[in-house]
């Protein structure tokens, strides 16, 4: 029997809506089990333990469970139970399937690709015979997500629906390349053509020497050409290219992937992709010549594991990143995603793809997977496909890669874009996707040209070499005091790595394929484009003499927290920070990597589950909220206490331009954290303290004399001498009674000149 009641609260069942159902409980081996609000630990401890077993999170607080009807409906005498609803059939079918099935869906002849999902590993087998003794073909499986993959007639598929082992039926999409038909701009900020670079201080980051030294990318994209000078050689002393995996033919350890051929014509050959967005990510061995090398890639000195077929084929593409993570590698790329029959749109759902990417992210949280966005930005959709970023781009713990112009501030028109209807961002960052030049399959050392190369599959990958590079920074310690190993190393989770780069990003003059600027951050452009300089400080800085030298705001030293051991529900963690620099834009971002959503989720309800809040808290009362929208642009006015928190995104930033100097209290807080703990990063970066070098006063007469001849201060008289860097760490305090000379590193310096009494202070630049 089904009780309706209209204040409960709203629910989603892979997509669907279900309507105020307030309970039933029948014989099906699955129910959902709704919470009233937000979910504490004690009570699924107290729910566990009168035999209820909790497997996939729905929307809103709700779980997939399996008990005895006994136990359900002692459950739903708890206070804190909103109901308990049967998975029924038709929850198990995607939205508006029957119209996708002639536009949408992957199919050869009247045969169609479908994953029969399941929620225990242990009916992988068992389901498998059920689909063959139907008459289907069984593709593959899979473990842990769990699925099997069938291909055959509708109408052999549509009653496993019934079958209570199967909680949905993913009919697949096509997968696709993105591309139509880098490096200074994300190291400096400077709209300048790699190869035209003649300025090492447009590539400051490569000029202190990091360059991706240690690191390791997976690749799964169409092939490579191991024989092009930028793989064929070595670096650091060791091979390039660390292994290849060709699932078509065994595995790991092939010989060669396809290298392409006719790479600067359409349509290009198999594995020119391939060899051309894993030089855009890392391009370069000592086999390079002196006329490619100025093309290389953003992490040159990394290592590379290249794999094919897309998605893994039938092995599956938690095989993919397995296979990638145990042979080293640590940030992954994809320049693939999903279409609605071989046009330009997407699904834009949550697939199985996207769910396996959070899930491997979520066991693995220091590992690093990137996607491109998809190209169908403004192309007229299809009944049943969107302009969002595609599949498996939809996950949450990704970091998804929307395209720029290559010379100008703005996204390209073709480049997908938007927010999913819950209001999630479907792009995290902007990089350069507009024509790229890069290795040259079937060559042995050329370059393209062509306007083929064009696409989010030119955007994702460079991405991809940012994040080694952020990798490197955090592992060789060079967050301490701006040097290599002055402090510890330190191997950073995903969610770091995405909060750094988050933390780095500018907003673009154009986000809209109608033009536009809209406030940061939003579903068009995520945080903006990417600029490592902004949130790698090194000391000395290179050629700062102002604060408009930056190609945004100047950041100070980084700040961070890499929370391991999570937060839960209704905990807060509070930390204090001083800021003092009012030339800036200080940054605060906040990053989670989530537990896994359900499938549908992106178009039905949200794929959030556990939900955390950024807070930062004013010297003078002010209150900031995490992504909240404010009336000016960028964000940076304080929330006017009618702001309701973000309760759709796995990342919140505040931006705040020209802070009030003093201390800032940020609170991470656990909203509703129903699969905890919840680990998290937290990143701030621009105008960090201590306070002491804020003021920039013109030394007055104090008894002394104070000159500077190349390097060195010289002062003379009598007094206390106190020299800080830019952003306020003390390098020298002396007392002196007579001449003193200090020597000092290149940089920017503030020196205060106690004498009698009076204090001044001067700043200095040293070249």
């Amino acid at each position: 029997m089904l009780w309706v009641l209209n204040s409960i609260p709203p629910l989603w069942i892979n997509g669907h809506e279900v309507g105020p159902v307030k309970s039933g409980i029948t014989d099906v081996k699955y129910h959902v089990l709704q919470f009233s609000g937000p979910v504490f630990p004690h009570q699924k401890a107290e729910l566990r333990s009168m035999g209820i077993r909790f497997y996939n999170y729905y929307p809103k607080n709700a779980f997939l469970v399996k008990a005895p009807p006994k136990a359900l409906r002692e459950a739903l005498r708890k206070p804190y139970v909103a109901r308990v609803v049967p998975l029924l059939p038709a929850y198990k079918l995607p939205l508006h399937f029957r119209e996708k099935l002639n536009t949408c869906y992957y199919r050869e002849g009247d045969s169609y690709r479908v994953r029969l999902v399941l929620a225990d590993p242990g009916d992988v087998q068992s389901v498998r015979r059920v689909a063959e003794a139907s008459g289907l073909e069984v593709i593959s499986t899979d473990a842990h997500v769990p699925y099997v993959e069938v291909s055959g007639e509708v109408s052999k598929i549509l009653p496993l629906s019934e079958n209570e082992d199967v909680i949905y039926l993913e009919f697949r999409h096509p997968l696709v390349l993105f591309n139509n038909r880098k490096a200074v701009v994300h190291q400096s900020g400077f709209f300048t053509d790699l190869q035209d670079v003649s300025d090492p201080n447009d590539t400051v980051v490569w000029k202190k020497g990091i360059k991706g030294q240690n690191e390791i990318l997976g690749h799964n994209d169409d092939g490579l050409d191991r024989n092009h000078c930028f793989f064929s050689g070595n670096v650091g002393g060791q091979p390039k290219v660390v292994d290849l995996c060709d699932y078509d033919s065994g595995g790991c350890g092939v010989a060669g992937l396809p290298a392409g051929s006719g790479c600067d014509g359409f349509p290009p050959g198999t594995g020119c992709h391939g060899t051309h967005t894993a030089g855009t990510a890392l391009g370069y061995s000592d086999a390079t010549s002196s006329a490619s090398e100025t093309y290389k890639g953003l992490a040159p000195m990394a290592r590379l594991i290249s794999q094919t077929p897309l998605a893994g084929g039938s092995a599956g593409f938690t095989t993919v990143l397995q296979d990638a993570y145990d042979r080293g590698a640590r940030v992954h790329t994809n320049s693939w995603g999903s279409v609605c029959f071989f046009g330009f749109c997407a699904p834009s759902d949550y697939s199985t793809e996207s769910r396996a990417t959070d899930l491997f992210v979520w066991n693995n949280p220091d590992m690093t997977v990137v996607f491109a966005a998809g190209n169908h930005g403004d192309a007229t959709c299809i009944s049943g496909c969107y302009r969002e970023a595609s599949d498996p781009a939809s996950a949450k713990n990704d970091i998804t890669v929307g395209a720029m112009e290559r010379t100008s501030d703005a996204k390209t028109s073709w480049s997908a874009y938007g927010s999913y209807p819950s209001g999630r961002f479907s792009v995290d960052l902007m990089t350069v996707g507009g024509l790229t030049y890069s290795a040259e399959g079937g060559t042995p050392c050329d370059i393209t040209t062509s306007n083929t190369w064009e696409g989010t599959s030119m955007a994702a990958p460079a991405a991809a070499g940012a994040a080694l590079l952020i990798r490197q920074y955090y592992r060789e310690g060079w967050y301490g005091d701006g040097t290599q190993g002055s402090a510890a190393s330190h191997n950073p989770s995903a969610a770091l790595v995405k909060a750094s780069l988050l933390a780095s990003a500018v907003p673009i003059s154009g986000d809209g394929d109608n033009g536009g600027d809209n406030p940061v951050p939003n579903g068009n452009e995520g945080a903006g484009r990417l600029v490592l300089d902004n949130v790698m400080y090194f000391s000395p800085e290179d050629d700062w003499n102002s604060p408009a030298d930056s190609s945004d705001v100047r950041k100070s030293r980084l700040w961070f927290v890499d929370n391991t051991s999570g937060i839960s529900t209704s905990q807060q963690h509070t930390y204090s920070i001083d800021i003092c620099n009012q030339n800036v834009v200080t940054r605060f971002v906040l990053v989670w990597s989530d537990y896994p959503g359900s499938t549908g989720c992106a178009r039905g309800g949200g794929c959030l589950v556990n939900d955390l809040d950024l807070e930062v808290l004013g010297p003078g009362g002010e209150v900031f909220i995490g992504n909240a929208p404010t009336s000016g642009v960028d964000n940076l006015t304080p929330d006017d206490n009618t702001i309701s928190p973000d309760r759709v995104n796995t990342w919140e930033i505040v931006r705040i331009k020209n802070a009030t100097p003093g201390t800032y209290t940020v609170r991470v807080k656990g909203y509703n954290v129903p699969q905890g703990p919840q680990p998290y990063a937290l990143v701030v970066s621009g105008g960090l303290g201590p306070c002491t070098a804020v003021e920039s006063i013109e030394v007055e007469k104090t008894g002394t004399n104070l000159t500077v001849e190349g390097r060195t201060l010289k002062v003379e008289g009598k007094g206390r001498i106190t020299v800080y860097t830019a952003d306020g760490r003390k390098v020298v305090e002396r007392t002196f009674n007579g001449r003193t000379d200090i020597t000092l590193k290149p940089g920017v310096y503030f020196v205060r000149l106690s004498s009698k009494g009076v204090s001044r202070l001067a700043r200095y630049v040293i070249r």
